[in-house]
């Protein structure tokens, strides 16, 4: 027990060094992350709640309110900014690593698995800066303990009581609260394991009790769910509701902006083929060991964990390398009983074949080994809202060129700005105020035709429309049409609305490659 104490606690504090390593190095992160992406987002939301909207009916996340709340309710004291943010994402990824180390040393001995949650584990988990590259939202981190829970809560079929079945309930519930979905693929992929445990010499129940216990589980799920549901439908309308609670358009969104380039086996170059897609060829390998050989009852959990990605990839769940890339730790769990089943020799040479994999990482997430983009090559860029963020000179030039063509056009000192495909960010940094309204994100699909006025009452009372691509440059020559833009999710809306928008879009000034600014009409 004391060396399994002590190995927890090692793994905790070169967790929490490796952290502070990545917060110390990651200022390269905000700039484009936070004024682009998903950080930016998740700011504004918070910036939006604590105003006293309340979310989904006045403002819109395409997750689950967890991530959300949690960080809302922390940013009343420590303050709604980057820093704290990131702190938030560091936290996590130590959280989960605990977790994770707990579920392996259940099956292995503590050092065995003290070294696979460093090696392996550790570097997928890492936010941001993680060795799959996963991105920098907040939810990734709220999934992985959610899962891990669950495996943490399993016991096999014969030693569960009902209570425990109803406590999986509620944890499998409690996933819908993170990201709409991961439940569903979650209890069919804990079904198929239950069947392939029991295939390969597991316990088998009686069908009388195998029921109840399935039954108890379904209650669990179900009361989460359903107090989730009586809320969404006490505040918004039906339709609205039910966009939260299955919000299926999202992933037909995702299906529509995927392709060869954008897929997870997309060729790069040797360096990202041996840093991120080799790893991960090598754990779906060792799963697939796993899952076709007889596993001992402790090894179950880590089974179900293996068996979830190439699940939700085949059921269709996740269509599109961004939503792939947050589940590839999964296949790390699940490799290991077929790793640790090797003969030593054998292991010595996976982890040696392995470990440019985590060489080449280091190098281009931190820059320990060669220095590559240093905190001293950073720009920095004083935000109006008094954060002070750091990233790429071009990319910090380009925000302040931004500023200056906006200012420009609306002089005051809140500017009317809307922001193609996502102004959340540019709101919380710079302090644009459009009208209020329901959608911040403008990828396809994503707004539902019903809600598409009020994208338009809100363009009508802004002065400045700002298309800003991230992933790749605009065309040379962009139009007012939103359906030209070529953006990665680019709007697609209603005739309709695109004749109106073409009604209020003026012809465009351009800032750079990747930035142009439409003014709007006064008047319309």
């Amino acid at each position: 027990m004391r060396q399994r104490l002590a190995l927890a606690a090692l793994v905790c504090l070169l967790a929490l060094g490796w952290t502070q390593i990545s917060l110390a190095l990651s200022g390269r992160h905000p700039a484009v992350e936070f004024a682009y992406g998903e950080p930016g987002q998740n700011l504004y939301l918070v910036d939006r709640l604590h105003a006293g909207a309340v979310l989904y009916r006045d403002v819109f996340t395409q997750y689950g309110p967890l991530p959300t709340l949690a960080l809302a309710w922390t940013a009343r004291w420590c303050g709604n900014t980057a820093a704290h943010y990131l702190v938030w994402m560091q936290l996590l990824s130590v959280a989960g690593c605990v977790l994770a180390f707990w579920l392996l040393s259940r099956t292995f001995p503590p050092r065995a698995a003290a070294a696979w949650t460093i090696g392996v584990v550790f570097p997928f988990f890492l936010m941001p800066g993680s060795l799959a590259d996963s991105g920098s939202s907040l939810y990734p981190g709220w999934e992985r303990l959610g899962l891990l829970a669950i495996a943490l809560a399993w016991r096999p079929a014969n030693e569960r009581s009902l209570g425990r079945c109803a406590g999986l309930g509620l944890l499998l519930g409690g996933l819908q609260l993170i990201k709409f979905g991961t439940a569903a693929v979650a209890g069919m992929a804990l079904l198929i394991a239950e069947i392939v445990l029991a295939w390969r010499g597991g316990p088998r129940l009686p069908l009388r009790q195998a029921l109840f216990q399935a039954a108890a589980l379904s209650v669990g799920g179900l009361a989460v769910e359903g107090a989730w549901a009586t809320w969404l439908y006490a505040q918004l309308p039906a339709a609205a509701a039910w966009d939260v609670l299955w919000p299926a358009y999202l992933v037909q969104s995702y299906r529509a902006v995927a392709s060869p380039k954008n897929s997870i086996w997309a060729w790069y170059d040797a360096g990202y083929f041996v840093a991120s897609q080799l790893p991960v060829l090598a754990q779906l390998a060792l799963c697939l060991v796993t899952l076709t050989r007889r596993c001992r009852a402790a090894e179950g959990p880590l089974c179900w964990l293996g068996l979830l990605t190439p699940l939700a990839v085949a059921t269709g769940f996740l269509p599109h390398r961004w939503t792939i890339l947050p589940w590839l730790w999964l296949l790390g769990l699940g490799a290991a009983p077929a790793f640790f089943r090797l003969p030593r020799f054998t292991r010595w040479l996976v982890a040696l074949a392995l470990f440019p994999a985590l060489a080449i990482s280091l190098r281009e997430r931190f820059g320990l080994l060669t220095g590559h983009r240093p905190p001293a090559a950073l720009a920095s860029l004083n935000c109006p809202n008094g954060e002070i963020l750091r990233g790429p000179p071009d990319v910090v030039d380009r925000l302040q060129r931004t500023q200056e063509v906006v200012a420009r056009l609306d002089p005051r000192p809140q500017p009317a700005v809307t922001v193609f495909p996502l102004r959340s960010g540019w709101e919380h940094f710079f302090g644009w105020q459009p009208a209020t309204q329901r959608h911040t994100w403008f990828l396809t699909a994503f707004v539902p035709p019903r809600d598409e006025q009020e994208v338009l009452t809100a363009l009508r009372a802004s002065r400045v429309v700002v298309l800003a691509a991230y992933v790749e440059p605009l065309p040379d020559a962009v139009s007012r049409d939103p359906g030209t833009w070529g953006l990665v999710g680019n709007p697609r809306f209603t005739a309709e609305t695109t004749r109106q928008l073409l009604d209020l879009l003026e012809e465009p000034i351009r800032v750079d490659a990747w930035t142009v600014v439409f003014p709007v009409r006064a008047g319309r």
